[in-house]
């Protein structure tokens, strides 16, 4: 009798396995053969024989439908795209062809790709109800992995599809600082004139600035300077050469906050500026005052666009 029931517990199981294969194989043969009527039938050869790679469905927004140039309708497209590891480092390949990545991004793909957490994360939830129908094929050395995002991407797997779709980075929040890009040569004024708003700023709001006009910086400069008794003299500043950004944090109930832009970096169409907000920790002493900190920095002057990073921390005070 325990033979019996051991074969029949051998017999479902097999049958179990068997059943689950056909639904493993099915979301990643339906996204290689979507991927290949949009990117071409090499991109997913050229996927699986990779030792590193990404293959990516994007999601598509309700109600599914775009609207023609005519007028008319048709049912949205999801977007495609894939990456895969070369020896010369990572491509990318979208229906425009093949493309280089950027250093950054395919940097922040071996770290994914190369972690254990990736491959061990749970599936999404399925808790929304806007399905988005996203799909994700991660393949590295020897270990594969599809996963579906019906609310939207998330986890890892996700982050590493967002990467894919865009070509570059985009939240760098993500991104450990040390494996960021050194940036652009940033300099400040001098400590006597950046002690005029370091902390005791006129600016009543947290604000983000990109100046690149000497209006706009004798405008801003007297906000700043605003709680000044008698403000300084307007810095000189060449925006022929140079531009200016500036970060406010806002009124804050006490001393002990400060805020930092660490780091610009250039991208193709944008920069990236990377700041910090840092409150008090508990054990931190401080004056109580109402304080608006703001950091100043002058770099090469660039038409293009800014974009932030804003990253919040706590000081750890002995």
């Amino acid at each position: 009798m325990r033979f019996i029931v051991a074969g029949l517990a051998g017999i479902l199981l097999a049958s179990a396995s068997l059943a689950a294969q056909p639904q493993a194989r099915a979301p990643r043969a339906e996204l290689e053969r979507e991927a290949a009527a949009v990117l071409g039938p090499a991109v997913p050869a050229q996927v699986r024989a990779a030792r590193s790679a990404v293959l990516v469905r994007g999601p598509v927004s309700f109600p599914y439908m775009e609207r023609r140039a005519d007028g008319s309708y048709r049912k949205q497209r999801p977007a495609f795209a894939a990456a895969v590891g070369t020896a010369g480092g990572w491509i990318r390949l979208t229906e425009r062809g093949r493309e280089p990545l950027e250093p950054a991004a395919g940097r922040a793909l071996d770290r994914l790709l190369a972690g254990r957490a990736l491959w061990t994360e749970p599936a999404p939830e399925a808790g929304c109800t806007d399905p988005g129908g996203a799909l994700v094929l991660a393949r590295h050395g020897g270990r594969q992995r599809v996963s579906a995002f019906p609310c939207g991407f998330a986890g890892l797997a996700g982050e590493a599809a967002r990467i894919v779709l865009a070509g570059r980075i985009d939240d760098w929040s993500l991104v450990p600082a040390s494996e960021r890009p050194a940036g652009l040569p940033l300099a400040r004024f001098d400590e006597r004139i950046q002690s005029s708003f370091r902390h005791m700023s006129g600016v009543h709001e947290q604000r983000l600035l990109a100046i690149r006009s000497a209006a706009e910086w004798q405008g801003q400069w007297r906000r700043i300077t605003a709680r000044q008794g008698e403000p300084p003299r307007l810095p000189p500043v060449d925006f022929r050469r140079e531009m200016l950004l500036i970060a406010a944090m806002g009124p804050k109930p006490s001393g002990g906050y400060r805020v930092a832009i660490d780091k610009v970096v250039e991208q193709s169409g944008e920069l990236l500026a990377f700041v910090r907000f840092i409150e008090p920790g508990r054990r931190c002493g401080a004056i109580a005052a109402v304080t608006s900190p703001v950091d100043v920095v002058r770099l090469p002057a660039s038409p293009k666009n800014l974009r932030w990073v804003v990253e919040r921390e706590t000081a750890d005070c002995p």
